[in-house]
């Protein structure tokens, strides 16, 4: 009995769909094959190797020291690609070095202000940025140099496949 009952519901529910025109959010029907969904690199991730070498501190009266080089951080993350990264070709670039100019905040925390010096490709430019925009100096600011501390960051990217 309870088979029956079963067998009658799922054919009831069954029914009652089709009759309705159950479609799902992307207006296909269920006997519809889903079309092949295109990559969004804004949302895809990837891991990149990251070298951040000595940065270029700028003091408020605009002169540049640049730090020793022990001054260095190498990282490996995982980090969304830009839509500039699309293509076979734009990440064929990789590694890729630049320097991009940040502002410190009085928490550590980077902000992006602008490539200084830009890889030649659109999407190097974008993860340096992406990567750069996630740093956090924990020896910056301090009493030589206050709050928001300006400096060039040099960066190498390498893709990690």
């Amino acid at each position: 009995m309870l088979r029956g009952a079963l067998i009658a519901s799922v054919a009831l529910h069954a029914a009652l769909l089709g009759w309705v025109g159950f479609r799902y959010a992307d207006g296909r029907r269920p006997t519809e094959e889903a079309p092949a969904a295109p990559v969004s690199l804004l949302t895809a991730a990837g891991y990149v190797s990251v070298l951040f070498g000595p940065p270029t501190i700028f003091t408020a009266d605009g002169r540049g020291r640049t730090e020793p080089n022990d001054r260095i951080l190498e990282a490996e993350r995982l980090t969304e690609l830009p839509v500039s990264c699309g293509t076979r070709r734009a990440r064929a670039a990789f590694p890729v070095s630049g320097t991009v100019r940040l502002s410190i905040r009085a928490s550590g925390d980077a902000d992006v202000i602008r490539m200084a010096e830009s890889t030649g490709s659109a999407c190097a430019d974008d993860v340096i940025r992406t990567v750069a925009s996630a740093l956090r100096y924990h020896w910056l600011p301090d009493e030589r140099y206050p709050a928001p501390v300006q400096l060039v960051q040099p960066v190498t990217v390498a893709e990690v496949r």
